[in-house]
């Protein structure tokens, strides 16, 4: 065989034969594993400090410290945000728009109440949808605006139904029992009264059945 022909084919096969290879190795990262280790720490310590302060923030909210809770949530949202936890950027939405309830500052609430709520509905997380959906209800019977409060509180209820938490039925059923009470539609309104408070009774939520019963 003629030299020219054969390094021609010799060529051709090597070339080949890295074509075909090239099909069955992995894709190396061009970041160095180190980096790639300090960035995934860098991340869990960041996640691990927004944790703690969103525990400060709940604790506050719970005491009635409103303007420490506020702040302490703005900076728990942040760090969520920079590092892409959508579940737990939800849940703090929705402890913001607590606050500014509590605050009466119901406008600012239903804002961070809908954005905790669309991404609740974007990931899947459907036990924050429904205690969204009941603190959307819980505002805007507040603003007099029943309708819509009733249309959240069924959504949050069937939520709670569905997922089997019996904590957020009892605590929808009552808040749906207020909205009829203020309707003066006063037989539904103790119809649910009723149903909320069997489930408080069942599990012993003690302090949920003295509200339910006054």
């Amino acid at each position: 065989m003629p030299y020219r022909l054969k390094k021609f084919l010799s060529l051709f096969l090597t070339t080949s034969l890295l074509c075909l290879g090239s099909h069955l190795l992995p894709t190396v990262s061009s970041i160095p594993t180190a980096q790639i280790l300090a960035q995934a720490q860098a991340t869990q310590d960041r996640s691990d400090e927004a944790q703690q302060l969103y525990q400060t923030g709940v604790e506050q909210l719970s005491k009635g410290q409103f303007g420490e809770a506020l702040e302490t949530f703005k900076q728990v949202l942040v760090i969520f945000q920079e590092i892409g936890n959508r579940v737990e950027e939800g849940n703090t939405l929705n402890n913001l728009g607590a606050v500014y309830s509590n605050l009466g500052k119901y406008q600012q609430a239903l804002n961070y109440f809908q954005q905790s709520l669309a991404i609740s509905q974007q990931i899947g997380a459907r036990s924050v949808q429904g205690a969204t959906l009941n603190n959307l209800g819980e505002v805007y019977r507040n603003l007099g605006k029943y309708q819509q409060a009733l249309d959240k509180f069924q959504q949050a209820l069937a939520i709670a139904q569905e997922l089997g938490i019996r904590a957020g039925e009892g605590s929808t059923f009552n808040n749906l029992g207020l909205v009829y009470h203020e309707l003066g539609q006063y037989q539904q309104a103790l119809d649910y009264y009723q149903q909320a408070l069997v489930i408080q009774q069942e599990i012993g939520a003690r302090s949920a059945q003295g509200a339910t019963l006054n």
